[in-house]
């Protein structure tokens, strides 16, 4: 295609491929909750949601969001508060978004796997009344309480939504192993709940003030905050992302004028936990807009794409899951697997000879997108019938995603690479209480508009497809969630038998990306080598989340530098890459 001005901000080339009526119109000035009542009146009687072979009604959906809103104002929760919520993909998730929504509070989703402090400081920082999370917490939130203005503590048992137990578990032990899997600490198979009058389980919650009901619903806002997601943006610090229901629902606007086969009735399989945007946003809320059924799976594993083929129409998961998809697929049922019409991903990028390979091997196509939760997850993605392999695909509905210079932030022209930024409606309004981060990431241009700094380096082509090449910080990307490395440097270089540490990304077959650290230990250390590895794998168990935990250590000479002087992180990726490539014995493997 050839173009006018020579730039995407400009040409707008991918606007052809656009649908010309959205699959449904969604309303931006509306609240969530009225979003998706008001969407689906016609839809009472469809599956909402899905859970381990259990499904939930559209009505029975929402007429359990308008009891729990009402027990929520019963309690003291008012528009403008903010609840803490730690939590897996159950039942509960739609129902707390939607009821806490309907009466403008502000639910802010937490990593199950933060620290004690982590989960104070984001207690604490909105002087919350009310937290939420996944009963495996509770042990931890007796100590927690202590430190906090916490008046309820509310626990989710996921066996809740699930009577009886079938279909994806063989046996009581596969949710507890499911459970065991989805904690950080040491397994706690019964998980009895305090005498403290603070805390009360969900279901006893649900039950409350029964037969009084308080009918209040807020009026949209498109400034109030209605969400808040944890990352830790560009410096490896905490931050809390605030969007708006005015942010959201153009989320969900501008992907309804995609072709992806987001159609009533359809069931998409929600894999991504709700504490990222993609999945509490791309996922389930997308999901019950659009009429669609939610399939919730609980279990964060490699195997999760494989084990629900069959009960779903479309899903949003990791390269890893598709690749173990792949490399399973002569195990699957093929009937099965006729049931699939569309496997989406982000995160990373596959290369464009494996997505070949792979559509070879599944008969079926990935399609890749592009984000963050500064911009609610998906930025980009590929079009439904013309899917670009290698890109991350065109900016969605209204999107405008260019390469701009790092220097001066002028826009660069199509096909030269610069630093990505997106423009758009659905950008964050702010890292709470973070003023000067928050100018970090969305910056005014020269021209006047609002672009988020992505931080990743790429270009745009003529077509309008977006191309990620490397990333201007040395973010790692592991199954979906950012990995600093400066984080587990901090931590490996504490030992006093460390030198100098370096992480870089390296290349999994099972994982994907995953960090790897070099190590330069010190020489009067050297002949204790054994004991100085058990200790580094014991301190970075210890003091990291599982996920930024290296998977590969290798001990080197000394770190190599470039001709100015800096840690060559190139060589040092390459040199991983190789050895972990080799199956090299000279490497420590930590998380198998």
């Amino acid at each position: 295609m050839m173009s006018k001005s020579g730039f995407a901000s400009i040409d707008q080339p991918q606007n052809k491929h656009y649908l010309k009526e959205p699959i449904r119109e969604v309303k931006i000035d509306t609240t969530l909750y009225e979003q998706v009542k008001n969407l689906n009146q016609g839809n009472l009687n469809l599956d909402a949601i899905g859970y381990m072979g259990n499904t939930v009604k559209y009505k029975e959906l929402l007429s359990r969001v308008d009891r729990l809103a009402s027990i929520y104002q019963s309690i003291g929760i008012k528009e403008g508060d903010v609840v803490p919520i730690s939590m897996i993909n159950t039942p509960e998730v739609p129902e707390m978004l939607l009821a806490l929504n309907k009466i403008g509070a502000v639910t802010k989703w937490i990593d199950l796997r933060s620290t004690n402090d982590q989960i104070i400081k984001y207690v604490t920082e909105n002087d919350a009344k009310l937290f939420i999370g996944l009963n495996i917490l509770m042990p931890r939130m007796e100590e927690i309480i202590k430190e906090t203005n916490l008046k309820k503590v509310i626990s989710v048992d996921p066996k809740d939504g699930v009577k009886p137990l079938k279909v994806l578990l063989k046996s009581p032990r596969d949710f507890k192993k499911l459970l065991d899997e989805a904690k950080s600490g040491k397994e706690n198979p019964k998980i009895i709940l305090t005498n403290d009058s603070r805390f009360i389980s969900y279901s006893a919650f649900s039950k409350l003030n029964k037969g009084v009901i308080l009918d209040k619903t807020v009026s949209f806002n498109p400034d109030r905050p209605t969400l808040i997601v944890q990352s830790s943006g560009t410096t490896g610090l905490a931050k809390s992302i605030v969007h708006t229901d005015y942010s959201i629902n153009h989320s969900i606007n501008k992907l309804g004028h995609s072709d992806l086969p987001f159609y009533v009735g359809n069931t998409l399989l929600t894999i991504v936990p709700p504490w990222l945007a993609y999945g509490l946003i791309n996922s389930i809320y997308l999901s019950l807009v659009f009429g669609m059924k939610a399939e919730l799976y609980p279990k964060v594993e490699t195997e999760s794409v494989y084990k629900n083929i069959g009960r779903f129409d479309l899903s949003l998961a990791a390269p890893l899951h598709y690749r173990y998809l792949v490399e399973n697929v002569d195990k699957l049922d093929k009937k099965q697997l006729e049931r699939v019409k569309c496997l989406i991903t982000g995160g990373d990028k596959f290369e464009k000879e494996e997505l070949e390979k792979i559509e070879e091997l599944l008969g079926k196509q990935i399609y890749n997108g592009y984000g963050s939760n500064e911009v609610l997850g998906a930025g980009t993605v590929n079009p439904f019938n013309e899917n670009h392999h290698g890109t991350v695909g065109i900016p969605l509905y209204g999107n405008t995603v260019a390469a701009f210079d790092v220097n001066t932030n002028q826009e660069l022209p199509f096909n030269e690479q610069g630093e990505l930024c997106i423009k758009t409606e659905t950008m964050f309004q702010e890292y709470a209480n973070n003023p000067e981060e928050t100018a970090e990431v969305k910056k005014t241009h020269p021209d006047g508009s609002t672009w988020i700094h992505t931080g990743d380096l790429g270009f745009v082509d003529e077509e309008g497809f977006v191309h990620v090449v490397g990333r201007l910080k040395r973010v790692i990307i592991r199954t979906a969630f950012k990995v600093f490395p400066g984080t587990i440097e901090k931590v490996i270089s504490s030992h006093p038998a460390v030198e100098e540490c370096v992480v870089v990304g390296v290349f999994d077959k099972q994982d994907g990306q995953v960090p790897m650290a070099h190590i330069d230990i010190k020489d009067e250390y050297i002949d204790n080598l054994p004991f100085i590895e058990e200790e580094l794998k014991l301190k970075c168990e210890a003091e990291l989340k599982d996920y930024e935990q290296p998977k590969y250590i290798y001990f080197v000479d000394e770190i190599p530098y470039t001709p100015n002087n800096k840690q060559d992180f190139r060589k040092l990726e390459e040199l991983g890459n190789e050895i972990v490539k080799a199956n090299s014995p000279k490497v420590l493997t930590l998380k198998k």
